[in-house]
């Protein structure tokens, strides 16, 4: 991440970039836990915080423009991706599993979401954390996608799985490892 300022009674670090999924080095302890801060003097910003690069739901942006008469900057990468997804799905058989390319985007975008559900409950367990930035908005067909929605502001997934980090009062247990092998104790 970048340096934090810390000036006039506020201070903010942005960490754009990050792991690309939520693991469990984001939170290893009751005391050591990324976003966690001990700054009670200033307003305390967690900017432009992290990210999760997940694809746009292509066939949701093709199928508005084709439904809309429109052309958009973006349509043909975005009808040419779709091909590329669609011609994947049939190739090798998921089409069971994911019966259209919108399906398997959705799907997708739930890594997205629950990344930025447990970076929200990781802000939120530390007091002196006043607020965060998400990536929210995208804006061009060929982007790192990090945002919560797409270019053209569709959700990425059941925005559902955001929303429970985002209730006024949250329980958060928190476990050491989310993964664990088989015969491993849970430790929260």
């Amino acid at each position: 991440g970048s340096r934090p300022t810390g000036c006039s009674g506020w201070w903010d670090m942005h960490t754009v970039g990050g792991p690309q999924n939520y693991v469990d080095s984001l939170y290893k302890d009751p005391n050591n836990w990324t976003n966690k801060s001990d700054n009670k003097k200033e307003i305390v910003v967690w900017g432009e915080t992290m990210g999760v690069g997940t694809p746009d739901d292509h066939e949701k942006i093709v199928k508005w423009y084709e439904q809309n008469g429109k052309t958009g900057y973006d349509y043909l990468d975005h009808k040419k991706i779709l091909n590329g997804y669609n011609d994947f799905l049939d190739r090798w058989g998921f089409r069971k599993a994911f019966p259209t390319a919108s399906d398997l985007f959705q799907e997708i975008g739930k890594k997205n979401y629950f990344f930025w559900q447990k970076v929200i409950e990781n802000c939120r367990i530390s007091d002196p954390v006043d607020y965060i930035v998400v990536s929210g908005w995208e804006s061009t067909a060929v982007e790192n996608h990090s945002g919560i929605v797409d270019a053209h502001r569709n959700f990425k997934s059941n925005p559902g799985i955001v929303k429970k980090a985002c209730v006024p009062n949250d329980l958060v247990v928190r476990p050491r490892k989310f993964i664990l092998a088989k015969g491993d104790k849970a430790v929260v």
